[in-house]
């Protein structure tokens, strides 16, 4: 029995990095560490989505420096760090196919 369905299965295991906002560079933009190694091709990250531990989402514009931090911009704007002093986490969720011949294949959903 013939069906149309693709004659492979792609694979996919569910990745999260963590990071934590440095500095508020303005009211939309903020610049990132810890989530990203100084070697990393931040390229491949360039557009997707992050989300703040405290709901937001905005979208990595690109790398910051040469020591592996990255610019995240939020549409709405971002919120202050709040009077405990504690740093605002960054999370970024995306799949990553396992049987990628170039290991580079990354979407978000």
């Amino acid at each position: 029995m013939q069906t149309s369905a693709s004659p492979y299965v792609e694979a996919f295991k569910m990745k999260q990095r963590e990071g934590t906002v440095e500095r508020v560079q303005d009211a939309n933009t903020v610049i990132g560490k810890g989530m990203f190694k100084k070697e990393t091709d931040l390229t491949l990250f360039t557009g997707m989505k992050v989300w703040t531990n405290r709901g937001e989402v905005g979208k990595i514009e690109g790398g910051f420096g040469k020591s592996g931090k990255y610019k995240v911009y939020f549409k709405d704007g971002v919120a202050p760090q709040g009077e405990g002093g504690e740093a605002i986490r960054l999370y970024l969720r995306f799949k990553k196919y396992v049987f990628d011949k170039e290991g580079k294949k990354m979407i978000q959903t």
